[in-house]
C-alpha cells in the first residue's frame, strides 16, 4: 500500500487537483494543471507564455538523481536558506539584538532605515518593488526583496505608495525578528 497525496490548487474561481507520492509532487502537479487551465483560458498573455517557455528551456529543474524528488536548484536553495537563517540566528550584531526589543507597530519607527541598517550590517541587499496596479479598495502595494540568494520577499499595503513601502519594510523586520528569536 503506497501513500498518495492529493492537493487542490485554487485561483479565484478555478480549482485543479494534483496527486503524487509526496506532497511536493502533488503540489507541483496541481500547479502545473492550474497553469495549463489558465493558459487555455488565455488568462496568460502570449508574452507571459513565451517567458514561461524560455524559463522551462533553462532546465534548471532537471533532476540530478532520477530516484530523487529533489532537483539541483532545490538542494542549492535549501542549503542557502539554512545558512542565511543560521547566520541571522547566531549573529550578535547590535541592530539584530536591538530588534528583539523593538515594537514594530510604533508609528515613529523608521522601518526602512532600520531594515537598511540591518542589511548593511548583515551584508544583504534590500530592493523595493512598488506594484503599479492598485488594489480594489484603492490601496497601493509594495514588495521588498531582502537578500539575493535565497530570495526572501515581504509584502506591504497602504493608502499611499510611501506607506506601502514602509509597511513592506515593517513586515520584513517582523520576519527577521522571528528568525532571530533565541
Amino acid at each position: 500500500h503506497e501513500k498518495v497525496f492529493s492537493i487542490l490548487c485554487m485561483v479565484d474561481k478555478f480549482t485543479t487537483s494534483g496527486e503524487g507520492k509526496s506532497k511536493r509532487l502533488a503540489k507541483r502537479q496541481a500547479a502545473d494543471n492550474m497553469l495549463k487551465r489558465l493558459t487555455e483560458l488565455k488568462v496568460i498573455s502570449p508574452d507571459e507564455e513565451e517567458a514561461v517557455k524560455k524559463f522551462e528551456e533553462l532546465k534548471i529543474y532537471e533532476k540530478e538523481d532520477p530516484d530523487s524528488c529533489q532537483t539541483n536548484l532545490q538542494k542549492t536553495y535549501s542549503k542557502n536558506v539554512l545558512k542565511f537563517l543560521k547566520d541571522l540566528k547566531t549573529s550578535n550584531s547590535s541592530f539584530l539584538l536591538a530588534l528583539q526589543d523593538i515594537d514594530l507597530l510604533d508609528p515613529n519607527l523608521d522601518c526602512t532605515k532600520l531594515l537598511q541598517n540591518i542589511a548593511a550590517e548583515q551584508n544583504f541587499d534590500v530592493h523595493y518593488i512598488p506594484i503599479e496596479q492598485q488594489g480594489k479598495n484603492g490601496d497601493f502595494h509594495c514588495l521588498v526583496q531582502i537578500t539575493s540568494l535565497p530570495v526572501a520577499v515581504c509584502f506591504g499595503t497602504a493608502a499611499t505608495k510611501e506607506d506601502a513601502k514602509v509597511n513592506s519594510a515593517r513586515n520584513a523586520l517582523n520576519f527577521i525578528q522571528l528568525m532571530c528569536k533565541k
